[in-house]
């Protein structure tokens, strides 16, 4: 990469044929100093085949293939080691975020490298029916705890669109989504977190990946793993 160059997108895919390429066209025309990551996660339609012909007319563009379908955690996670920028940006591949908000985030890191960026969809208000009602209720739960965690408020814990270093220290666990480890890691690595606000829209093709279970029970361990170190550690 360049010198300016110094921001990685990752796409994390899961059968998203119907909507990878205009999601990787639309951040190609922001006509930024972006490298774009697509991980295929073991799609099983043909995601692969058209992010292969994507980065074929676009030197900015990259593939990182999984297979078997691992989860958006070990995406993330190989998208990280793959990634040359300086920073990383996770945006999703459904496009229920607008890409503009990648510009903004990329500027936010590049004032203040030191920080942990968040997408929160609670503040400009969304599409009618962009988000399941499962959906609604996790975040308002979770963002209520994590808010204890980090003492200070925060919306929204489960926006797939997040910012920061790649030199920040991130001990992923087994759970399918990366979300609470990233924030973990964020308090951790003492950055500052900040959300930024942005438009959510409803998916333009195919489903949500998320289910009540198991991945909000696994999402629900991975806190319980964070409250519950204190006590054992008392007990030593």
């Amino acid at each position: 990469m360049s010198q300016k160059n110094k921001t990685s997108v990752i796409i994390p895919c899961y059968n998203e044929e119907g909507n990878i390429r205009e999601c990787a066209e639309r951040i190609l025309a922001l006509n930024q100093p972006f490298e774009i990551i697509i991980v295929n996660d073991g799609s099983k339609d043909k995601t692969k085949e058209i992010a292969e012909e994507i980065l074929e007319n676009n030197e900015n563009v990259r593939l990182v293939n999984l297979f078997p379908n691992r989860g958006k955690t070990q995406a993330i996670k190989e998208g990280i080691k793959s990634a040359a920028g300086d920073f990383i940006i996770i945006h999703d591949a459904d496009m229920t975020v607008d890409v503009q908000c990648l510009v903004v985030f990329h500027e936010e890191l590049q004032n203040n490298p030191d920080q942990f960026l968040m997408g929160t969809r609670f503040i400009y208000g969304m599409e009618k029916g962009a988000m399941p009602f499962k959906n609604y209720i996790s975040n308002k739960i979770t963002a209520k705890i994590f808010s204890y965690l980090l003492k200070r408020r925060v919306t929204d814990t489960l926006c797939g669109t997040k910012g920061f270093k790649k030199a920040m220290d991130i001990e992923f666990t087994e759970c399918r989504w990366p979300d609470f480890d990233l924030i973990i890691a964020a308090k951790n690595n003492r950055l500052k977190i900040k959300e930024i606000p942005v438009v959510y829209l409803s998916r333009k093709a195919g489903a949500s990946k998320m289910n009540l279970y198991p991945d909000v029970w696994q999402l629900m361990k991975r806190i319980a793993r964070e409250l519950l170190p204190a006590n054992d550690k008392n007990k030593k």
